[in-house]
């Protein structure tokens, strides 16, 4: 997410102004590596208004900046009961912002060729053992839609989570499709939706195999 040649959606940048004493030093961390409390062995944070008031205003900076996404949302799950630990993470992201500020989604000319791109973290919630669905969409070299979900169910293998996770992303890819046509943009060829799930191309790709596990994606447990 650096900046380009092309236009690029600004971010806001009065956040660093809403916890003074995180970016008042120089800041040198360039890294988003965070490792979230386990909610068995976490102590009470007693400054839960200000860590409810800054969490809540990141979501809007999360418009423009996707690679805040997952951890602003992993942190937005601790609201009702945040812990110190997720204090100091929260002290992170913004030490993060502050030298990444100029960073946003670049806007380029280019083709309308839309692609898609699905991956999901198996598992990857140390409290609940959930899998993390996402997914992001470019028309051309612009990045137009992105998601990061938490699954509904605990998923028995990598394949089920990735199989919810292609779903997800076909829907929206289709959504997409129907939205680029009212405004007289066809794609008259098959979109490419890319994964890394060998299990999940096999099913994908044999409909026998499929159709014995629709369960996966049926009912109220969608993801979409």
């Amino acid at each position: 997410m650096a900046e380009s040649n092309g236009s690029r959606i600004p971010c806001i940048t009065k956040i660093g102004n809403m916890m003074p004493s995180a970016t008042s030093q120089k800041c040198t961390y360039t890294g988003m590596q965070m490792d979230f409390p386990n909610k068995a062995t976490r102590r009470r944070l007693h400054r839960q208004v200000q860590y409810r008031h800054i969490t809540g205003s990141l979501q809007y900076l999360i418009l423009t900046r996707p690679d805040l996404a997952h951890a602003v949302n992993m942190l937005s799950q601790s609201m009702h009961d945040p812990a110190p630990e997720h204090s100091i993470l929260l002290t992170k992201i913004l030490r993060y912002f502050k030298t990444t500020s100029n960073y946003g989604i670049p806007i380029s000319k280019s083709n309308l060729r839309m692609r898609a791109f699905s991956d999901v973290d198996w598992a990857g919630d140390p409290s609940t053992r959930k899998s993390t669905s996402g997914f992001c969409t470019f028309l051309g070299n612009t990045l137009v839609s992105w998601s990061v979900k938490k699954q509904s169910t605990i998923a028995r293998s990598s394949t089920e989570s990735e199989y919810r996770a292609l779903a997800a992303a076909t829907a929206n890819t289709i959504w997409l499709k129907h939205l680029l046509t009212d405004f007289s943009i066809h794609h008259d060829q098959p979109i490419e939706l890319f994964y890394d799930n060998i299990s999940a191309s096999t099913i994908v790709n044999n409909w026998v195999l499929e159709n014995g596990r629709k369960s996966w994606i049926s009912g109220p447990e969608s993801d979409l």
